[in-house]
C-alpha cells in the first residue's frame, strides 16, 4: 500500500498495484475487474475502529523501476473519517466484496502505518 497523501479536496489519498494474473492480456483484465468490483473498502487495525475508504475510478498503467508493469488503483479517505485515523498505527486494507463474482483478493501483509 502506498504512503498517505493529502489531496486537492483535502481527502488523503494512496494507490495499491493490482497483481495480474493472466498476463498476456495486459491491462485489459485488471481495468474491467475494477471497473466491476466493489468500490467500498475498509483499513482495519488490531483493536481499533475501521476506517472508511473509497476506491476511486483513477487508474494507472506504467513500468515499475524493476521491469514489472504497474496497474494501479487509487483510493481516498474522506476528511470525516482523518480525524478516526491514529498515528503510528499500522492499517490493512480489507475489500467489503459485494459481488460473488468480482471478489478482491488482498493479502494480509498489504499495510501501511499512519
Amino acid at each position: 500500500m502506498g504512503d498517505f497523501g493529502i489531496q486537492n479536496n483535502g481527502d488523503y489519498g494512496f494507490a495499491v498495484n493490482i497483481a495480474e494474473w493472466i498476463p498476456e492480456m495486459e491491462d485489459g483484465q485488471a481495468r474491467s475487474f475494477s471497473d466491476k468490483s466493489t468500490t467500498t473498502f475498509k483499513l482495519i487495525a488490531t483493536g481499533k475502529e475501521s476506517i472508511n475508504v473509497n476506491r476511486t475510478s483513477s487508474f494507472y498503467t506504467g513500468h515499475l523501476t524493476n521491469g514489472q508493469q504497474l496497474y494501479a488503483v487509487n483510493y481516498t479517505i474522506s476528511a470525516s473519517e482523518q480525524a478516526q485515523l491514529i498515528k503510528g498505527t499500522t492499517y490493512s486494507l480489507q475489500p467489503i466484496n459485494n459481488d460473488s463474482t468480482y471478489k478482491w483478493v488482498i493479502p494480509e501483509s498489504l499495510s501501511s502505518t499512519w
